[in-house]
């Protein structure tokens, strides 16, 4: 579990004592707390319960019951016999790497030339093809050649020849 994020899931599972048979209680029955970092000391926990059948629930931890390195979550049941079990939950700081973002690709393909080709084709006509087999326009699919469009939805960038499975026999770069 990610340390400090809201939105999160923990699964538990009701179950009577007596039979060992799943329970279905009223999720209104449940009270749970939370001990942070196996301090010792339970708070009330504020997440809520969502029955997903079966005894199985779905307990969603508050933002502030996940900033901690582990918590203790117990849960209890009004209801005569049923039985929660403890769940011991480790977290983790989210850790995000700016390092490398759209503006750093920006950047090292405008550092590229026209003269730097991919298989005969500038970097720009290159990603013309690419774009247009992508999201561009085709025409003539199912009738063993599909002509696909540029972006501008008129400009021919690839022609392909497929055989009766789909599969590509012969592929024109324009």
């Amino acid at each position: 579990m990610q340390k400090n994020v809201d939105g999160q899931k923990v699964l538990v599972y009701a179950y009577n004592k007596l039979t060992g048979d799943f329970a279905i209680p009223d999720t209104g029955t449940f009270t749970s707390k939370v001990c942070p970092n196996a301090a010792g000391l339970f708070v009330t926990a504020d997440g809520d319960f969502l029955s997903l059948g079966y005894g199985y629930y779905s307990y969603s931890p508050t933002q502030d019951e996940t900033d901690c390195d582990l918590f203790l979550l117990r849960v209890v049941s009004s209801e005569e016999n049923i039985e929660v079990d403890d769940v011991i939950i480790y977290t983790r700081e989210v850790v995000v790497d700016h390092t490398f973002t759209l503006q750093t690709l920006l950047l090292k393909l405008s550092s590229l030339s026209d003269s730097d080709i991919v298989d005969g084709k500038s970097l720009t006509e290159a990603v013309q093809i690419i774009a247009a087999i992508i999201s561009g326009k085709v025409s003539g699919a199912g009738t063993g050649t599909e002509v696909f469009l540029g972006l501008d939805g008129t400009t021919t960038r690839a022609t392909v020849s497929v055989d009766k499975d789909g599969n590509r026999t012969n592929v024109t770069y324009v």
